[in-house]
């Protein structure tokens, strides 16, 4: 039986005196992949970016409900959660294999990179590889953060930007692993497939919450149409 793992209470959080999410209200329980949708600025990243208390409530709450009331989200933010910022950076030029030393389970890491097709250039700089294969070695890091998923929270935003078909479609194939293995997935998206395999969506705009369901019911093409201005066909 799933259970909630992260639950927004009508948060709301304000950077420089300007409110950049308003009264969100969503949960993400163990075995869901959430979707959160909207169009550019629209506060995915600051929505993912407070999970884990780097933008703080001005008003409302987020609640992580493994946690012990004694307990403080910082101290315990690397037990429960694995976090995939959309644009990835290391300030040293690793190579990939050295990458991977910064993870607990390097061997986890080593299945990772060999899943997606990163094995033949373990010994390459981060600053020889495409944009893709960049980020597709980051996500291998923080796929590899856990050996057991189970009432974890896993924050992604933008997984599959700048990947190639194969490794699109490998991404989405491995949140599907996770949220089986009973992890919470939050995934921040553009990419409408993607977003249609989620079970729940959140739209965005203007950093708030304007529609919340499952994802036939939220991409219809009005909605879309609203949203990032597509035209109806």
């Amino acid at each position: 039986m799933s259970k909630i793992l992260l639950q927004f209470k009508d948060f709301t959080a304000q950077l420089g005196g300007k409110t950049i999410l308003e009264k969100i209200q969503t949960a993400v329980s163990s075995g869901e992949i959430i979707g959160v949708v909207g169009s550019n600025g629209a506060g995915k990243t600051s929505l993912l970016r407070s999970c884990m208390g780097l933008i703080p409530a001005s008003q409302g709450e987020v609640m992580v409900t493994e946690l012990p009331s004694s307990s403080s989200l910082t101290q315990n933010l690397a037990k429960l959660f694995a976090y995939a910022p959309q644009n990835p950076h290391s300030t040293w030029d690793f190579t990939i294999e050295e990458l991977g030393q910064l993870s607990p389970h390097r061997d986890l890491f080593n299945e990772w990179m060999n899943r997606f097709a990163l094995g033949e250039k373990k010994s390459y700089r981060l600053s020889s590889l495409s944009g893709g294969e960049r980020k597709i070695a980051h996500l291998c890091l923080t796929f590899s953060l856990h050996r057991n998923f189970s009432d974890k929270c896993i924050l992604l935003d933008e997984p599959t930007a700048a990947l190639d078909l194969c490794r699109t479609e490998l991404v989405s194939r491995a949140i599907k692993e996770m949220a089986q293995q009973g992890a919470g997935v939050l995934v921040a998206t553009h990419d409408l497939p993607l977003a249609y395999q989620c079970h729940q969506l959140t739209l965005l705009k203007a950093g708030q919450g304007m529609a919340y369901g499952k994802p036939h019911a939220i991409l219809t093409p009005t909605i879309i149409q609203e949203t990032w201005g597509l035209p109806i066909k």
